[in-house]
């Protein structure tokens, strides 16, 4: 058996980040939203656990060991079964590392659910959710996509009426943000972060969801890279009606009203040093559909 799956990347709409927890994460409330720019995963059986990158495209640098969260997810998928297990991934990337757009989560949430069904480990759902947990505070909404709240450290997920939001473009000016270094910074800048009461609203359009956009995080990744700022000033120039660095930077997703406007902005930005990419959000529907494929 070899399971293709595909790994969507996701935006955030929202993300306001509050005080320090006991466990040293940040308090925090988003919402998380998938789109349809995926990294390739392939997963057949072997003795052992192993990773290829199979096209070097956004990794150059990244690791096959136990530093990728593509490995540790394996093991960990394995440290719960009372079997030998093993497999080989191929991996291919088309998510851009350290962009805010979860790549790396993305992969490691897609390996469990393909390795549970690859190694018949017949996890629950609940228990998936719990590894996910462990490996990082954005994995566990890559086993639902779509557009859900996170809530606590962002591991505590909320399904969500699904937004549709056609005409995206998604800009990374090719400076890679440390997620530390900005949450460090956010620590030196405040006291204490100031969160609304985020999980009471609710988005009937895109019209309701764009006046209430926010990231709490954007101040202090600017003053780490500045070239965000550039980014977001070019996208408003361009006729963006909504901008918003995802997650902790450095990639600033960008709606746009038409086919027309985002093509427009696409064709001037193209000729940039910066990487821009035209995307589109993913519903849940579509997102579930999308998962695994299995060829005996």
């Amino acid at each position: 058996m070899i399971i293709k799956a595909r790994a969507y990347g996701k935006i955030n709409w929202l993300l306001e980040v509050a005080e320090l927890r006991p466990d040293n994460y940040h308090e925090l409330s988003t919402l998380f939203q998938t789109i349809d720019l995926y990294d390739e995963l392939s997963f057949s059986l072997a003795e052992d656990i192993s990773l290829k990158i199979v096209d070097k495209n956004f990794s150059a640098n990244l690791p096959t060991d136990k530093g990728n969260l593509v490995i540790r997810a394996a093991n960990l998928l394995a440290s719960c079964l009372d079997k030998p297990v093993g497999v080989n991934i191929e991996l291919k990337k088309s998510i851009p590392l350290g962009g805010g757009l979860g790549g790396g989560s993305a992969d490691a949430a897609i390996t469990l659910l393909a390795l549970n069904k690859l190694w018949q480990a017949g996890l629950s759902q609940s228990h998936l959710i719990e590894l996910a947990a462990k490996l990082g505070s954005d994995v566990p909404f890559f086993l639902f996509g779509g557009t859900a709240w996170g809530g606590g450290r962002g591991t505590e997920i909320t399904p969500a009426l699904d937004i549709f939001a056609p005409y995206l473009l998604l800009v990374n000016p090719r400076i890679e943000t440390s997620t530390y270094s900005v949450y460090l910074e956010f620590d030196r800048l405040t006291n204490n972060g100031q969160m609304s009461t985020l999980a009471t609203y609710f988005f009937t359009s895109t019209e309701t969801l764009f006046a209430k956009i926010k990231n709490s995080l954007s101040p202090m990744a600017k003053a780490i890279c500045p070239t965000i700022a550039v980014v977001e000033k070019k996208l408003a120039e361009l006729g963006a009606e909504a901008l918003l660095m995802s997650g902790s930077g450095a990639t600033v997703w960008a709606h746009f009203p038409s086919a027309s406007s985002q093509e427009n902005a696409y064709q001037i930005l193209a000729n940039s040093d910066w990487l821009v990419i035209k995307s589109r959000t993913v519903s849940h529907q579509e997102y579930q559909q999308n998962l695994l494929q299995i060829i005996e």
